[in-house]
């Protein structure tokens, strides 16, 4: 009797051509990132507020739960780029569960007027200093874990309406 090897062959073709098609796309995803201007890595949302109105709602939070803040005496928006005062303002997050900064970055939106748009840039521990880019130094189920979790604590209640 004569095997037929046909569909077993196929199956391990296909295996193959997947795992190859995907460690192909991390790889790019971390050495490349995007072509997103200054922060290639960061993970973006866009807030359908005006930027003011998300500084009001980030105000809010601040006096609702202000461990969630780096500063939790006042909130401190800091100028991302020193040479033009009203391009982004960046603003930093404390993770205790992990003892971490996350670094955020928010801007008007310019694909829509009444738009804000949020990007998760970084993460710094407090212990040693060590900056993780998101989708750079994470893998892809780490990634996705960061992004839910920065939804879960910050985004969803900047972005309720």
């Amino acid at each position: 009797m004569i095997k037929n090897h046909k569909p077993f062959r196929k199956a391990i073709t296909i295996t193959l051509s997947v795992i190859a098609i995907l460690s192909l796309y991390e790889l790019g995803r971390r050495n490349i990132g995007g072509f997103a201007g200054s922060y290639p890595f960061a993970e973006t949302w866009t807030i359908h507020h005006p930027l003011e109105d998300v500084k009001l709602r980030l105000a809010k939070l601040h006096r609702i739960s202000p461990n969630l803040f780096r500063d939790t005496a006042s909130l401190q928006f800091t100028n991302a780029y020193s040479s033009d005062p009203s391009s982004q303002d960046r603003i930093d997050f404390y993770y205790a569960d992990r003892d971490e900064y996350v670094q955020v970055i928010i801007t008007s939106s310019w694909e829509c007027d009444t738009c804000a748009e949020v990007a998760l840039v970084s993460f710094t521990s407090r212990k040693n200093s060590t900056i993780r880019l998101m989708n750079r130094d994470f893998n892809w189920f780490a990634n996705r874990r960061e992004i839910q979790t920065f939804e879960d604590r910050i985004l969803r209640h900047i972005s309720e309406d």
